[in-house]
């Protein structure tokens, strides 16, 4: 009689744990459970999730669109008008300059420039700023007498570059040189000093109110 519980039992456990162990259970003799497979995701589970999504999407742009956008705010108007604009209208009513006298005028001696354009340029500053000062209506090709120089004190030159970079000629400590820069006010200054510096060359001092008033301490 054959005996086939030995076989029985290593075909069964064969199968055992073909079915339900690992190859690392076999190796170490350890039972370790068996890799799960991925189960598949129902087709219309994933297109309700898919849609869900984009509602949200669409939900979160639709609160930021109704969020309501910051204002840009107005920038206040400047404190003075422009003072091109007020140097016109102050030339525009002030009377013409009596002519001449044919004797006693001294004219200071400039230096001469080569450059015509540039001397035209220095020219209408110095007009502009005698016109501001004395509030008479000089003509541009004016040329100014050595009396007329010498009368040009730091304060009238401080006052009247003021009253080009800010507006008017006593700005506060707040305000802003909105109608020009440093350099602008800088080339300004070399103009008027082309002309005084004919009249006095030196510094200006304070003690006997003579000199350059562009190189007084007030002006720079």
């Amino acid at each position: 009689m054959l005996r086939t519980t030995g076989n029985n039992r290593g075909r069964g456990r064969g199968t055992n744990r073909g079915r339900g162990e690992s190859a690392a259970s076999l190796a170490f003799g350890v039972a370790f459970p068996a890799a799960a497979e991925p189960m598949d995701v129902d087709p219309p589970q994933q297109q309700e999730q898919h849609q869900q999504q984009q509602h949200q999407q669409q939900h979160q742009q639709q609160q930021q669109q109704q969020q309501p956008q910051p204002q840009l705010q107005e920038q206040p108007p400047p404190a003075h008008p422009d003072p091109r604009q007020q140097q016109e209208e102050l030339e525009h009513g002030l009377p013409d300059p009596p002519p001449p006298p044919p004797e006693g005028r001294d004219l200071p001696p400039l230096r001469r420039m080569d450059d015509e354009k540039q001397f035209r340029s220095y020219q209408s500053t110095m007009v502009h700023f005698m016109r501001w000062k004395d509030r008479i209506n000089y003509p541009m090709d004016y040329i100014f007498s050595i009396q007329d120089l010498s009368r040009v004190v730091p304060r009238d030159v401080y006052r009247w570059l003021c009253f080009k970079v800010y507006g008017t000629d006593e700005p506060g400590h707040d305000e802003k040189p909105i109608y020009g820069t440093s350099n602008s006010m800088m080339s300004y200054k070399k103009h008027i000093s082309y002309f005084v510096t004919a009249v006095n060359i030196t510094a200006w001092n304070e003690l006997t109110k003579t000199g350059n008033p562009t190189r007084s301490q007030l002006v720079n």
